[in-house]
């Protein structure tokens, strides 16, 4: 569930609760219990929220550590030529691509400063149109896209990386190349 979601619900729950309380608060003797609940009620709140978004901040990482372990999956079999495998096939569709589709490399020069700037990256390419992959690999990003405009990609890519240079691969069939082209577009 979205975190805020999940909050909002739990608000919503609170507050309910909150007003068939104050339904009884002309008896002035319930109207001091109520204040002395509220501060309870408030602490409980307070802790079920941290809770909460604890939980959340916790799966978020587990669920980015894995993306980010099969991404790089993804990367070093097309790297190494193990394109053809089952394994690979199943990482591909992992990663949301066609196997047998087309693809699209683009290799990022990056500089430390640009280290922390993938995420971000994989932000921006998720709201293109197509499906694209930004992996870390050495000195540069590694972006796999299928059904990609190569405009709307610049358009997106170089303002985070104004001083890099951006290699494009050509449109390669299947995995074989997808591997193709990430060798095209590191010459380039």
């Amino acid at each position: 569930l979205p975190v805020d979601a999940l909050l909002a619900a739990y608000h919503v729950g609170y507050r309910d609760l909150w007003r068939r309380f104050l339904r009884y608060s002309d008896d002035p003797h319930v109207s001091r219990l109520l204040l002395d609940a509220s501060a309870t009620m408030w602490e409980w709140t307070h802790q079920v929220t941290d809770a909460i978004a604890r939980a959340h901040a916790e799966t978020s990482r587990a669920i980015d550590a894995r993306a980010a372990s099969v991404r790089h999956r993804f990367l070093e079999q097309l790297l190494t030529g193990a394109t053809d495998t089952d394994a690979q096939r199943t990482v591909c569709a992992m990663r949301g691509f066609d196997a047998r589709g087309t693809f699209r490399a683009s290799v990022i020069t990056t500089t430390e400063a640009d280290v922390a700037l993938p995420p971000r990256l994989q932000v921006e390419l998720d709201a293109l149109a197509g499906h694209h992959q930004a992996i870390p690999h050495g000195g540069r990003v590694v972006v796999i896209s299928q059904g990609c405009d190569e405009r709307a990609f610049r358009t997106a890519v170089e303002p985070l990386y104004p001083s890099s240079a951006i290699g494009v691969g050509l449109c390669r069939e299947g995995l074989e190349g997808a591997r193709l082209s990430v060798g095209d577009a590191e010459r380039t």
